[in-house]
């Protein structure tokens, strides 16, 4: 099977909302849509939400600092409603990880895929798990425009080539030969 490209799942942008929408009325509905919320709106990796604390919320900034592969820093900006269900779920936490376990402590990765596996069996979407949200997260991006080295950077790769896995999951867009006859510079040319 050598040579053989693994193709990545990602939910279509109903299903996230789905998946969202089937935390209503759980006990736990406030974290669990937060941390929903928060690894599809970055990208982010399982160990960065994982590793998160709330001092590294930049509430005025619209962003967390997360703390990516070889401990790298990087900053992710995040949706506004996403910060919301955040601090919501916070109440008057002012440090300390993010995301609690029912013991207290920090939530694990893998109680993480657990919560995550939780709800898409609830919202009735196939076995998916916080990397497909990531991966969902950096497929709609690409699909509403973001130009490939800003994603790149967006989601912690130290190589552009690691992000191009995405780049066949991206399906055409409507207007795309009027697009490219409005923005390549040969494209109004006589020949």
């Amino acid at each position: 099977m050598a040579g053989r490209v693994r193709r990545q799942k990602f939910l279509d942008e109903g299903l996230v909302q789905a998946l969202l929408a089937a935390t209503d009325g759980e006990l736990l509905a406030r974290r669990d849509r937060a941390l929903l919320g928060l690894i599809y709106a970055g990208g982010l990796r399982v160990g960065e939400v994982a590793r998160l604390d709330i001092d590294r919320i930049l509430w005025g900034d619209e962003g967390v600092v997360v703390l990516g592969k070889k401990w790298r820093p990087r900053f992710v900006p995040i949706a506004l409603v996403v910060l919301e269900w955040v601090a919501d779920y916070l109440d008057d936490r002012m440090a300390g990880p993010v995301f609690l376990a029912d013991h207290g402590g920090p939530m694990s990765p893998r109680l993480i895929r657990k919560v995550v596996d939780k709800y898409a069996r609830k919202a009735a979407s196939p076995k998916i798990s916080p990397h497909t949200l990531r991966h969902s997260c950096a497929s709609h991006m690409l699909v509403h425009g973001m130009y490939l080295p800003d994603l790149s950077r967006f989601l912690g790769h130290k190589r552009l080539a690691t992000t191009t896995v995405y780049l066949h999951e991206v399906p055409k867009k409507e207007g795309m030969g009027e697009q490219y006859r409005a923005c390549h510079p040969l494209a109004g040319s006589e020949a």
